[in-house]
């Protein structure tokens, strides 16, 4: 199979519409977006996130990923979740490729040099722009609702997410580790 993972996290229409419903009666839990902060205003963490069925949703998609990943891997290793949200993406954002876990030589140490992997999965299509891309493997994935891609967090990774023309894209943002110390949700 190779990285990156591609596989429909979400099976069903009624679960996405269950997160739309979710998504759209929580519009004010996301605060007030400030560009000088990035992700003030778009991110919902799990925690916040007060409907125990919508929490099960995100968190069987992420144990789809982890078991994937580890077929493809193969190494015995348990894999753990360190950070599990929702983020949006108004007009205007778009994030520059980047990797989750490693700087290019010669800059600073990586902030979260434990995310070994990364795990995203698209909730909606009503948007433009906003497709996620990897630019050092000539990839670019047009975002499906329900589809979801798990990739490590090295610099053979590069990704970005171009920026958005019109609406607002929704996915599921999740980081997975090798390090049980960063285990900080419970799959």
């Amino acid at each position: 199979m190779g990285f990156p993972l591609q596989f429909k996290g979400i099976d069903s229409q009624d679960k996405l519409t269950a997160l739309k419903n979710y998504l759209d009666k929580h519009e004010d839990s996301w605060g007030n977006v400030d560009p000088a902060n990035y992700w003030q205003g778009r991110t919902l963490f799990e925690h916040d996130i007060t409907d125990p069925y919508i929490q099960s949703i995100m968190k069987d998609t992420i144990r789809q990923g982890i078991s994937l990943i580890k077929q493809e891997v193969s190494n015995g290793k348990s894999i753990y979740c360190e950070h599990l949200s929702m983020a949006r993406w108004p007009v205007g954002y778009e994030l520059r490729p980047h990797a989750d876990a490693e700087n290019p030589v010669g800059q600073k140490k990586h902030e979260f040099p434990w995310r070994d992997f990364a795990c995203i999965t698209f909730l909606n299509d009503d948007f433009e722009g906003g497709n996620l891309y990897f630019p050092e493997l000539g990839i670019e994935i047009i975002p499906e609702p329900g589809n979801s891609i798990c990739f490590p967090g090295t610099l053979n990774y590069l990704h970005g997410v171009k920026k958005i023309i019109s609406g607002v894209r929704y996915t599921i943002a999740s980081f997975l580790t090798y390090d049980i110390s960063q285990a900080h949700i419970n799959i």
